[in-house]
Order: structure tokens, then sequence, then C-alpha cells
């Protein structure tokens, strides 16, 4: 089946759901993900397709504030990208394949009017909003358990990025991040200049249950550069910011920092990410 009729039929299951039983609401996603997936690929492979068939089919929005459910996603054929990781992760449930949501903050182009509306959102919801600000942008996307290996990998309906290699690859890279053919896609994830915090949560708007910031900002961002990122100069530098904005990163989510009192951090991690990138790119550092 094309993905424009997976599409049509998943809209049809979507809406035919909500008036029925969750039974067959579960009955209506396996079929998608027969059809998306197929029945006998792997973990991995299941959850590539799935989130590869998202990146292309749906059309990824700028956050207007609005709660939809996964039925209203589909209709739209667009969301941000917590919408985009709703669907892929009740696709993942129809599968019986676990998954945990990601929240991560990233530097961003410097952007008055985004601090501006961060401000705003601030004193109307409090310091969690701070998430968001003039250099830097808050992100959404799934970790799903692989039981084979026993282990969590990375998986982006809205950047097109399924697996560790590829994650640090399209996010970490010094050089020729690998993109979604999909050009608007491609332009939104450019601005994404690199995450510096990254959480596990219990939900969609839970509450952080790992810090996973130096598992992939430090160890595998080391290892994809064949540990020979942590020789460049910089480097202690940037361990150290990470470590410190991870945790102020962290409280954020939970509410309890306001992040826009820490600019001065993350203007100094912008800095030292960019003489990252020209030391690693004057040592032609090889990724694995």
């Amino acid at each position: 089946m094309s993905p424009k009729k997976v599409f049509t039929f998943l809209l049809g299951l979507m809406i035919f759901s909500q008036v029925h039983a969750q039974e067959q609401s579960t009955t209506d996603l396996s079929t998608v993900v027969r059809e998306v997936a197929g029945e006998s690929s792997s973990t991995f492979e299941k959850t590539r397709r799935l989130a590869t068939w998202i990146n292309t089919t749906f059309k990824w929005s700028y956050t207007d504030y609005q709660k939809r459910t996964v039925a209203e996603i589909v209709a739209r054929r667009a969301g941000n990208c917590a919408e985009l990781a709703n669907v892929l992760e009740a696709l993942l449930n129809a599968a019986q394949i676990r998954s945990r949501w990601i929240a991560e903050i990233n530097l961003h182009p410097h952007t008055p009017a985004r601090q501006k509306t961060a401000e705003e959102k601030v004193a109307q919801w409090g310091k969690r909003a701070s998430v968001f600000g003039l250099r830097h942008n808050d992100h959404r996307w799934l970790e799903v358990f692989d039981e084979r290996t026993q282990t969590w990998f990375p998986a982006d309906p809205a950047v097109g990025v399924v697996g560790t290699q590829e994650w640090v690859a399209a996010r970490l890279g010094f050089a020729n991040r690998p993109a979604s053919p999909v050009p608007e896609i491609a332009a939104i994830a450019q601005d994404m200049i690199v995450p510096f915090v990254v959480v596990a949560l219990d939900s969609r708007g839970g509450k952080v249950v790992e810090n996973r910031s130096q598992h992939y900002l430090i160890e595998e961002f080391n290892l994809f550069y064949n540990k020979k990122a942590a020789t460049l100069k910089s480097w202690p530098q940037w361990e150290k910011l990470i470590g410190q904005l991870s945790v102020l990163g962290a409280s954020t989510f939970a509410g309890e920092v306001n992040l826009h009192e820490h600019g001065p951090l993350i203007e100094q991690l912008t800095q030292v990410y960019e003489k990252l990138k020209s030391e690693a790119l004057a040592e032609k550092l090889a990724a694995n």
C-alpha cells in the first residue's frame, strides 16, 4: 500500500475508533502497523519504517498550543514534534513495542521574538516554559526499548532519524549532517544547532525519570568520532557545560529553574560548540 493510501486508511480508522471501544482502536492501529512496518521486521526496523512514514507523510508544523488527540493529529496531517511523536507512540503501542518520551533542549539561532513569547509563557505557566528562549528551544521525541539488546534507542519522527548512530550524526555531527528528504523538515531541523539537555520522561508532559545527556552528548558523541572528540582542546569545556546545563535543564522541566536566568551559560556553550567544530574539522576527525 502506498504512503498516501496508508494515510487515508489510518485517517478512516482513527475517526472510526473514536466512537468504538479501546480494543477496536488497538486492532485498527495494528492493521496500520502491519501495512507500514510489516510483520517480520525487528523492533528497530519496525520503528524505522513507522518513523520514516510519519516523517514523509505528515507536515512538521510549529507549536500552536492546542491540545489534540492522535485522531485529530492524523486528520490534520500535521503536528509539532510532540504531536508527531504522539502518533508514533500510538503505533508502537499497537505493535506492543515499549517506548518512552524524551524532552530535549537545543541551541538555536538568536531570536528575540522567541524570547518575548517565552517570557509571556513563563508568566502564564511558570518556570517550566523557560525551556525555550533567546538562544534555545525545546524538542520532543521517543526512545524505544529493544528487547533483544536490552537497550534504548532514539526515534524522532519529526527529524526523521532512528538509532543512536543516525541520531548523533544528524543532531551533533560537525559536518555533512544527514537530513530529511522533505525540504521543509530539513530547514526546521537545521535551526536546531546542537542539543544540550536530553531527559527521559514518564509521559509526554510528565516527570523526569532519567537524565540521558551524559549518554548522548558525551559518551555517544565521543564514540561516534572513534573516541577522538575527547582529545580536542575544547572538549573539557563542552563536557563541563553539558554537565551544568543538563542538570539545570532537568530542573527546568520540573518547574524548579528559570533557564532564562542562565543565558550566559547557554551563550558560552554556543561558542564552545563552534570551537569544537573548528578543531574537529582542522583535525579531520572521522566518524564511525
